[in-house]
């Protein structure tokens, strides 16, 4: 009748992400265009020039909140060479629901910056 062990879970993960406000469907604005997906720590991406001058780039894999910036690791893209590298972006500006980023390479240094618009959460 006594207690051996004790263990606890947290939803504290999802708190956090679900508090950043960044989950949900985007598109994204000239000069991109495609579509991206965060949910649960997950995302999906197609993206690419809207002039078509090239073709789509689809990517997906997993994400984490790590202080201001949001960190993406690739498990599938197009580009086999992307597979198991990673990157950051972090929100430049919220107008409506339209969302301006940042991006990052992996050695932190700024190297992007673009518009999408939130279409459902």
């Amino acid at each position: 009748g006594k207690i051996a062990q004790e263990w606890g879970a947290s939803d504290l993960d999802m708190i956090l992400r679900n508090a950043s406000g960044i989950e949900g469907e985007y598109e994204y604005s000239p000069p991109l265009k495609g579509h991206a997906s965060l949910h649960n720590g997950q995302f999906t991406y197609v993206i690419g020039p809207a002039n078509g001058s090239q073709p789509l780039d689809g990517n997906a894999g997993t994400y984490v909140i790590d202080g201001d910036k949001v960190k993406c690791t690739f498990t599938y893209s197009t580009d086999a060479k992307k597979v198991g590298t990673s990157f950051s972006w972090s929100v430049k500006s919220w107008s409506g629901e339209t969302l301006t980023y940042v991006t990052y390479n992996e050695k932190n240094e700024q190297n992007g910056e673009g518009r999408t618009v939130r279409i459902s959460q």
